[in-house]
């Protein structure tokens, strides 16, 4: 009687639990930022930021096409970016134009 049991509860936990299948696929993104930076101390961090905004609007657009997919962007994701002028001449005032190209992988549900 007990290993009737036994199974009958087995089969009905077994019942219970649902696989869902998943993919993944490779998403990218491209993001730009723009700015004025003072050719003084803090110029690198000046230009660094508005790489790094770069690198968060390339990210925001990764995101955004991961979720259309129904998918959930994985949190390890690789940019590189490049900022022109990448340097400033001491006391010059210039405009900063940088880009960066992001990629992730991105989970999807089917």
């Amino acid at each position: 009687m007990k290993v009737i049991l036994l199974i009958l509860l087995s089969t009905f936990a077994m019942a219970e639990v649902e696989y869902f299948p998943m993919r993944t696929e490779i998403v990218y993104g491209r993001g730009t930022g723009a700015g004025f930076c003072r050719g003084d101390a803090g110029s690198s961090f000046c230009i660094q930021s508005i790489e790094r905004r770069a690198q968060d609007d390339a990210k925001r657009g990764m995101d955004s096409d991961c979720r259309f997919k129904r998918g959930q962007l994985e949190p390890f994701v690789s940019c590189s970016g490049f900022c022109s002028p990448s340097m400033l001449q001491p006391g010059a005032n210039e405009y900063v134009n940088c880009s960066a190209n992001c990629q992730g992988r991105c989970e999807i549900q089917e």
